[in-house]
């Protein structure tokens, strides 16, 4: 089953998928390249998620090294493109809120989809790779006639692709799916893998910022709410860390200041927190010891940063999302896993995951016996 989809959904894209494929392929036969020996013009769309931004971010310094001399365009959500947006990465960011993961009625949905639809025909692209799979995505590019057209298959993208592949493994890191698909369009291999690259803001501070023993970085939020550890569990974390002297910064996005401040009402002590801009994120990851979050961006962007960090995972799978290497502690049913993550037995309730056992995870990254 495809990462973040509901059941219902994939079946009916599948069925769908089935219905339109021959009538689809039939039209797409007639999009021919506008340069049959030279891209000149490349897009590129994720599935408008900050995570995904940090998963595929070796994607763009690969691309950029085989077309030096091509434009490469992004399309994705707008908080995705202000994080890119020092990164030097890409020619153009396009930023869409794409109606099937922001709330937005049906005719406004269909009214956004064709603004942007023909705002990218006009851009008259060679190639475009759709990075997820998702066949909404590969539709709006099959409606914005650009040529040449590659994705994943997972769940019904083929009829609106010039070609897809469906990668061998049912359950595989994000990650390795993503650099899988390069290596099929551009029958290539990125350099071997360490961790995903921070997309820098370019900030000269950074370079010279001294770690802070103690220093515990928290962050409550998550996407989805059945992927947030409570708001009281938190709370009693940051008591513990205060009572033992950790030095505790409790930051989280835009979207997150109800849950942060019900936080700071339930703890014992007094507490404020920050609402950080991507070039304040990357100085706090890069002065903190450990790093405190849900199965979320902020877990991406940490191992990216190469800071040490626990994760807590409940419906999510860390076979797919998890980090792999480096320092972290990926925490499931109150249980301290290790890659490959072969004791993950499936989805659990993340509250499962206790106080003590979280706090235990802090004090082994920053040096303290349990």
């Amino acid at each position: 089953m495809p990462l973040n989809y509901k059941k219902h959904y994939v079946y009916s894209a599948i069925l769908c998928s089935s219905i339109l494929y021959i009538p689809l392929k039939f039209i797409g036969f007639f999009l021919k390249p506008h340069y049959k020996h030279q891209i000149k013009k490349i897009l590129i769309q994720d599935g408008y998620r900050l995570g995904d931004i940090i998963m595929i971010s070796r994607i763009f310094p690969g691309i950029r090294a085989l077309y030096p001399d091509s434009q490469i365009h992004f399309i994705s959500s707008p908080e995705a493109c202000e994080l890119l947006k020092h990164a030097g990465w890409v020619d153009k960011l396009i930023p869409y809120k794409a109606p099937w993961c922001f709330n937005s009625s049906f005719l406004n949905s269909i009214k956004l989809f064709l603004s942007m639809a023909s705002s990218l025909a006009y851009e008259k692209y060679d190639i475009t790779l759709d990075l997820q799979g998702d066949p909404r995505g590969c539709a709006l590019l099959f409606a914005s006639k650009i040529p040449l057209r590659y994705s994943l298959n997972d769940f019904g993208a083929a009829p609106f692709c010039t070609r897809t592949w469906q990668y061998p493994k049912q359950i595989a890191h994000q990650l390795f799916r993503y650099e899988y698909l390069f290596e099929k369009v551009f029958s290539t291999r990125l350099p071997e893998f360490s961790k995903p690259i921070w997309p820098t803001q370019q900030n000269k501070l950074t370079k010279d910022i001294e770690l802070k023993k103690n220093q515990i970085l928290i962050h409550p939020g998550a996407s989805l709410p059945k992927r947030r550890w409570s708001s009281t569990l938190f709370a009693q974390l940051l008591d513990l860390c205060k009572q033992a002297n950790f030095d505790i910064v409790l930051i989280g996005g835009p979207g997150d200041k109800v849950i942060l401040d019900d936080i700071c009402k339930k703890t014992t002590g007094k507490i404020t927190y920050q609402i950080p801009t991507f070039t304040e994120l990357e100085i706090l990851f890069s002065q903190s010891e450990c790093v405190v979050c849900n199965d979320s961006f902020a877990g991406h962007a940490a191992w990216a940063c190469n800071t040490k960090s626990v994760i807590l995972f409940g419906p999510g799978n860390p076979h797919q999302v998890a980090p792999f290497t480096g320092k972290h502690f990926i925490i499931w049913n109150d249980t301290i896993l290790s890659p490959p993550f072969s004791t993950w037995k499936g989805p659990e309730d993340i509250n499962k995951n206790s106080v003590e056992t979280v706090f235990s995870a802090v004090k082994l990254h920053c040096g303290y016996d349990t």
